[in-house]
């Protein structure tokens, strides 16, 4: 026992010498308390790691290439809420923030114009990846409002996220993600509900979005897409009205509930019972997995990376090699409990149970 413990020792010291690995936590001893206090002491391309609380976090500004890991958004284990508005400065390009919930609202300026945001991407912010994140705008009261803010000129993918606005000021409109001038925007696997529009903004010149396996649930408006950016919108479903106003952008291999369909190859009117459960504007309490023979089953474009079980792609969030994770659970792996006895005999065996889960 006693060089198990001396072995420990010596691997915490070695290993604290050149860390990149930096947690924080309400209550692990010896962490941070805020993530901008981690923020703060991280060197570049230093990860950060957020553990689960029955408290929330506060909102942070990344001024700095990072990765950004919480512990899922599902509320199995307690993940912690960030109340309030991240922001991604150019000073960040190459950052990833994963498994992180993010609820509530903030106001941003951009030249004089105000609005409300969970997530904002700055101007010429690039290479940046948001993954398995789920974004609540739960108030607003400017006229627009997004789950998230792409500024001009920024390059941002966004994989395997889910983006929800709960409640409506009378006089304002929502989008999941809203665009601006020279973005490069690529969103996949990913869940939209509630809004006016899921996506917005953007202009023919310098705009590119790439959608592709993304589900947009009951877009008040009764478009899902309203930009005119170019692009490529492939495997996707909306469950009312149009997928896409513009004409900009191709559009092939989706489904959607207007008779009215986009030109393209392979798109299809949305089929009554197409998913497990639909509950109307709550993403939540939702299952968009297909329901056993629909036809979105293997009707995703055949040029696509086929399915996690070798078939042809199917149209939805669950369609590729990256499905739709409603917990939200990172790749990296997290402990979420560990039980050491208090004793045990001399020259036994001393068991340590310890529980964690990673995602894909």
């Amino acid at each position: 026992m006693k060089y198990f413990i001396t072995f420990v020792m010596s691997l915490v010291l070695v290993t604290s010498v050149s860390a990149t690995i930096l947690r924080v936590s309400h209550a692990t001893p010896g962490t941070y308390n805020t993530i901008t206090a981690a923020i703060t002491a991280a060197a570049a391309t230093d990860t950060i790691t957020v553990a689960a609380s029955p408290y929330t976090y506060d909102a942070f500004t990344v001024d700095k290439p990072l990765t950004i890991i919480g512990a899922g958004t599902d509320t199995t284990v307690g993940e912690a809420t960030i109340t309030g508005y991240i922001n991604v400065n150019s000073e960040a390009d190459g950052s990833v923030l994963e498994g992180l919930w993010v609820q509530g609202y903030q106001v941003y300026n951009s030249g004089g114009y105000y609005g409300t945001a969970t997530l904002c991407i700055w101007t010429s912010a690039s290479k940046i990846v948001v993954t398995n994140c789920f974004f609540e705008l739960a108030r607003y009261e400017y006229p627009e409002n997004s789950a998230a803010v792409v500024m001009p000129n920024a390059s941002v993918s966004f994989e395997r996220c889910g983006f929800w606005t709960i409640w409506s000021y009378p006089y304002a409109t929502e989008y999941g993600v809203l665009l601006s001038v020279g973005d490069s925007v690529n969103i996949q696997n990913c869940v939209f509900s509630n809004s006016h529009y899921s996506i917005a903004g953007g202009d023919a010149a310098s705009s590119v979005l790439s959608v592709s396996h993304c589900v947009f649930q009951d877009n008040r408006n009764g478009v899902a897409i309203a930009s005119d950016a170019r692009g490529n919108i492939e495997n996707s479903v909306c469950t009312n009205g149009r997928l896409i106003s513009g004409t900009n952008a191709s559009v092939s291999y989706c489904a959607q509930s207007d008779t009215v369909l986009p030109p393209g190859i392979g798109n299809i009117r949305l089929p009554e019972g197409s998913f497990v459960n639909l509950v109307y504007g709550n993403p939540r309490l939702s299952d968009f997995h297909l329901a056993a023979g629909s036809t979105l089953i293997n009707a995703g474009n055949p040029g696509s990376t086929l399915d996690r079980d070798g078939s042809r792609a199917d149209i939805g969030v669950y369609g590729g090699p990256s499905p739709y994770d409603p917990r939200g659970v990172p790749d990296f792996p997290f402990v979420l409990s560990l039980i050491v006895p208090p004793s045990v005999p001399q020259n036994s065996t001393l068991g340590i149970t310890a529980t964690g889960r990673v995602g894909q």
